[in-house]
């Protein structure tokens, strides 16, 4: 039987890598490289997220094992702190809960119009990228 924390870390590394997929799936559409590499990667979040005092490095070791982490047989490597996990979090566009298995949602405010508009959450994505300004000016 698994400990909650080994549940954790198992969903931790399912969510972080379809994040990661779908982050290079994006990038791919926007006529990118479909294979941006963590150097690449580590380039972008420091360019979102300066360097500061007390927080872990970026640097392509952390994030190869930040993005590791909870793979199956790799035992004894550590889960991100916090405000790790929050920096990952919000740039691949999640909340922490996601990345943790808390909710099947990427963020708790979609869970809620889920919820309340009884559709699923790609049913509201279509429908907000349907109706978005940029959309509506495209197809005229």
């Amino acid at each position: 039987m698994l400990s909650i924390f080994d549940n954790k870390a198992a969903k931790w590394y399912e969510r972080i890598q379809a994040c990661l997929k779908r982050y290079r799936d994006e990038e791919a559409e926007r006529g990118g490289s479909r294979k941006v590499s963590q150097s690449e990667l580590v380039r972008r979040m420091e360019s979102k997220y300066p360097k500061e005092q007390g927080r872990p490095s970026l640097t392509q070791v952390n994030l190869s094992r930040w993005l590791s982490f909870g793979a199956p047989g790799k035992k004894g490597s550590t889960m991100p702190s916090m405000e790790v996990a929050i920096m990952l979090a919000d740039f691949f566009g999640v909340d922490v809960g996601y990345l943790l298995g808390e909710t099947s949602y990427k963020t708790f405010e979609a869970e809620d119009a889920a919820n309340y508009l009884g559709m699923s959450e790609s049913a509201i994505e279509h429908i907000r990228l349907a109706t978005r300004l940029e959309t509506a000016f495209r197809t005229v």
